[in-house]
């Protein structure tokens, strides 16, 4: 009996490694990338972002890939994206180095500089429908 692993599913990488080091080498693991497709693979951290080369993946869109982190690449957490030809993305946090600075990862929504505007919208929205339904709504002052 086979099976697929991820068939159909939403694009991943993994990095199988609990920290990379500057100048190394490390696997990266990808899946449902699409079929038979070019990826770019870049690795970010704050404003310097490196490209880490193209890989082409099988026929189910999957890859295993070998790569060199470059020597001068900064310590701390970066994150690693995967974007192929048809479109598909994917990307994962990776610590680089050590230290106890470093114990903690960044969180999905760490690297957002803005504030989601339904933050605030809705519940002024709700404070205004509220504040006209109690002074209008009332027949009769």
């Amino acid at each position: 009996m086979d099976a697929f692993a991820h068939g159909g599913g939403e694009p991943l990488i993994h990095v199988p490694a609990d920290h990379l080091e500057p100048g190394q080498s490390f696997t990266l693991i990808a899946a449902d990338l699409g079929p038979s497709t070019q990826v770019t693979l870049e690795l970010a951290a704050g404003v310097q972002k490196v490209s880490l080369g193209k890989v082409t993946t099988g026929p189910d869109g999957h890859f295993e890939s070998t790569l060199t982190l470059p020597a001068s690449f900064p310590v701390g957490y970066a994150q690693l994206t995967a974007t192929s030809d048809d479109g598909s993305f994917a990307s994962a946090w990776v610590r680089v180095g050590t230290g106890p600075e470093l114990a903690t990862p960044p969180t999905a929504d760490q690297g957002a500089q803005w504030l989601d505007a339904s933050l605030v919208l809705i519940p002024a929205g709700a404070v205004v429908l509220f504040i006209i339904w109690r002074f209008r709504g009332r027949p009769g002052r």
